[in-house]
Order: structure tokens, then C-alpha cells, then sequence
């Protein structure tokens, strides 16, 4: 009896740590499992955070370039209104906007095409897909409205391959288009007091480009520098003198204020009120 009981015990004590090991490997591989499951939904996780983080970056940076667009829109509608501004629609290939250049009657002069940029760095990619729009848009000037311009360049207007680069700025925009369309309309009316015919097109782009309206695009771009910045210095110093003036008169009221409540305190009743003083006192 003693001798089955030990072989019972022994038998039982085998079994019992086979069951110990095989739930050792169950819940070895459970675990390995459930380890595996949550690497592989961090995994995905991580990967849905990185495409919705794109795709906000991508929606904030084509969120701030509209808005360039439509204050870009704003600037030309508002500064030249016999002219007609042509929004490009969206989902369709092309420049961002077309002025077209009229007179205050209607009559069409021509037109300039521009393309709107709003990144950290300038691309020469932008200038072959302007021209290439212009293809199908044929408009006699080309501009290319950027936040950065190319590298090296310090001026806030140049011109590269037949159009305009221009940073984009209030005062550089309406200096440029104002000067351009000044170099549109002589040459439309050059070419129709000539009567070039099929090729007016092209004899406005050239002059457009040429040395000699360079030139003069120029020299009216200083002289309007020059006269904005003398309009700026004048405006300066009106606002210092009147402020200068303001800060007496208020010197002046209150003295008047205090040597009057002075003698008021002293005299009481015998000095009469003043209306005006007693309101100005007041306030």
C-alpha cells in the first residue's frame, strides 16, 4: 500500500506539472499574442496619426495660399475697378487669375495672367508652369506672385523669362500692375493707330519684355518710390505736430481747469459757473 501510494503520488505529481506547463505556454503565447495585438494597433495608429497630420498640413498650407489668392483678388478689384478680375475655378488647370485690362467705357486693352505662390521656398518650376498657362490663356503680360523670392534676389520685382516675379506686398503689387498696365494700353494704342493686325499679341508681349519699357518701368517705378516715400515722411511729421499740438492744448486745459477750481475754492458762490468749464472738469 505504501508502495502504490507512492507511485500514485508520484503519477499525480507528473501530471500535475505538465498541466503547469503546458498553462505556462498557453499563457505564454496569450500573452505573446495580446503583445503582438497592441504593437500592431500603436502600428496603425501611428501610421492613421502621421496621414491626418499630413493631410491638416497640406489643408492649412492650400488653406493659406487661397487666402493669398483672394487677397491678391481683393487688391486688383479694388484698386483698378474698370478693369474685370477673372478668378481661375477650382479643379481646372491654369493660373490663379486673370486681369483683363479696360477702359472706362469697356473697351479691352489686354490682359495680364498671375500666379499666386505662398511657401517657404521659391521654386523655378513655377515660372515653365505660368508660361505654359499663358499658352492657353494668351495674355500679354505674365506675373508670378510670391511670398519668397528666388534666391539671392533682394529687389521686390524682377524680370526672368518674359514675365514678372514680384513679392507679394500691397504697395509692390498695385506699383507693378499700375506700370504694366500703362505699357499695355500704349501699345495696344500703337498697334491700332498702325494697324498691325494678327500679331498684336505678340508685338504687346515683346514690348512688354523689351529693354526699353524695362526702362521705363524703372524709372516710373523710382519716381513713384520716391514720391510715396515723401508722402510717408510728410504724414510722419504732420502726426508728430499735431500730436505736439494736442499735448499743448491739454497742457492749457488743465492749467485753466486747475487755476479756476483755485479761485472757485476760494471765492465760492461770487465766481459764476461756467458751463463749459465745469463740463470739461467733469469729464
Amino acid at each position: 500500500l505504501d508502495e502504490e501510494y507512492k507511485r500514485k503520488e508520484s503519477e499525480f505529481t507528473e501530471r500535475l506539472e505538465r498541466m503547469r506547463s503546458d498553462i505556462r505556454k498557453q499563457t505564454q503565447q496569450e500573452s505573446n499574442l495580446t503583445i503582438k495585438t497592441k504593437d500592431k494597433l500603436i502600428t496603425d495608429l501611428k501610421e492613421q496619426i502621421t496621414k491626418i497630420r499630413q493631410k491638416l498640413d497640406n489643408s492649412s498650407q492650400q488653406m493659406v495660399g487661397e487666402i493669398q489668392e483672394l487677397e491678391l483678388e481683393t487688391i486688383l478689384a479694388s484698386t483698378f475697378p474698370t478693369d474685370k478680375v477673372c478668378p481661375v475655378p477650382k479643379g481646372i488647370n491654369g493660373a490663379d487669375c486673370q486681369l483683363d485690362i479696360c477702359s472706362s467705357s469697356g473697351d479691352k486693352f489686354g490682359s495680364v495672367l498671375f500666379e499666386s505662390k505662398r511657401v517657404q521656398n521659391f521654386s523655378e518650376k513655377w515660372i515653365d508652369k505660368l508660361r505654359e498657362d499663358n499658352l492657353r490663356a494668351k495674355c500679354d503680360a505674365m506675373v508670378l506672385v510670391v511670398s519668397v523670392m528666388p534666391k539671392g534676389v533682394t529687389e521686390k520685382i524682377i524680370v526672368k523669362d518674359g514675365l514678372y516675379i514680384i513679392q507679394f506686398d500691397e504697395q509692390t503689387i498695385k506699383q507693378t500692375v499700375l506700370i504694366l498696365r500703362y505699357g499695355i494700353i500704349k501699345a495696344c494704342q500703337i498697334i491700332q493707330a498702325h494697324s498691325y493686325g494678327d500679331t498684336d499679341a505678340n508685338k504687346i508681349f515683346e514690348y512688354l519684355t523689351s529693354n526699353e519699357f524695362k526702362n521705363q518701368f524703372e524709372r516710373i517705378l523710382k519716381g513713384y518710390k520716391e514720391l510715396e516715400d515723401s508722402f510717408q515722411k510728410e504724414r510722419k511729421q504732420f502726426t508728430a505736430l499735431m500730436k505736439i499740438k494736442e499735448q499743448h492744448l491739454q497742457e492749457m486745459l488743465t492749467n485753466t481747469l486747475e487755476f479756476y477750481g483755485n479761485i472757485k475754492g476760494i471765492a465760492g458762490a461770487a465766481i459764476p459757473e461756467l458751463p463749459t468749464l465745469s463740463y470739461r472738469k467733469a469729464g
